[in-house]
């Protein structure tokens, strides 16, 4: 369980930074496609299910 000031577990925030990381067209600025904002959501969802329904907005839909 996260401490009150932390947004997530110190587990998910070390995935967070490695998946990010594996993906430059998030952070990288000299990055050619760096500035197409249209392809990062799809890139953030992949990252978000690899983290987990809890990620994706999918949790609420598997709870009865």
């Amino acid at each position: 369980m996260p401490k009150k000031n932390e947004l997530f577990p110190i587990e998910v925030e070390v995935q967070i930074a490695y998946e990010v990381e594996r993906r430059p067209i998030l952070w990288d600025v000299q990055n050619a496609l760096y500035k197409r904002a249209d392809l990062k959501p799809p890139i953030w969802e992949e990252i978000a299910k690899i983290l987990g329904p809890a990620y994706t907005g999918e949790f609420g839909r598997l709870v009865p």
